[in-house]
């Protein structure tokens, strides 16, 4: 899940805008991930993964979960790191 800092809002996520959203460290590039991704298949890679991928991580970039930069973003830790409560 992920809260929205400005409101009272938890987000819950499918499993693939799950694993895009717990990816997004700002280190990896869109490419780096979809080789990430399509390596856990070891040569049967689904013939539209990256499709697949590229459409729900647009989705994410829509309703503001994720941003996408040219360049690596370095984001505060208790961003990174899950919390508890």
């Amino acid at each position: 899940m992920a809260m929205d800092n400005m409101s009272a809002t938890v987000y819950t996520f499918d499993p693939w805008p799950q694993q895009i959203f717990l990816s997004a460290t700002g280190q990896k590039t869109v490419y780096e991930f979809l080789i990430d991704m399509s390596k856990r298949y070891r040569g049967q890679v689904p013939e539209l993964l990256d499709k697949t991928i590229i459409e729900e991580l647009e989705k994410l970039v829509n309703i503001g979960r994720i941003k996408l930069s040219d360049e690596p973003v370095k984001l505060a830790t208790e961003i990174l790191l899950p919390r508890n409560k």
